[in-house]
């Protein structure tokens, strides 16, 4: 844990990023790197009825973090895609899981 879904983020963007962005932000919240999971929603938008690419957008599920952290982990994440979305505004959620909702192999955190 951490999971990272990637809306409007091309699959060929997530596997190049996966190389070296989960060590990165493990590194800022001191977690190990293979407790990261990275996942591409395939989704469609819809603006004014009509299909659209959309933008960039990246929901992060985890057990909380402080807010300075939260904040390093959002801006790391938008500068990593801004270089591959460069005009478009980068969106990144975060949902707090709490450990006695969260189960591994049949067991709560």
């Amino acid at each position: 844990m951490p999971h990272l879904r990637f809306f409007a983020v091309e699959e060929n963007v997530v596997e190049v990023l996966s190389e070296s962005l989960a060590e990165e932000l493990a590194q800022i919240i001191d977690c190990p790197v293979d407790y990261f999971t990275m996942q591409v929603m395939q989704s469609q938008f819809y603006r004014s009825g009509k299909k659209t690419a959309g933008e960039a957008y990246v929901e992060v599920h985890w057990f909380a973090r402080s807010q300075v952290l939260q904040n390093q982990f959002a801006e790391h994440l938008n500068k990593r895609l801004k270089a591959y979305y460069p005009e478009q505004d980068i969106t990144v959620t975060f949902t707090q899981l709490a450990g006695d909702n969260y189960y591994e192999n049949g067991e709560h955190f």
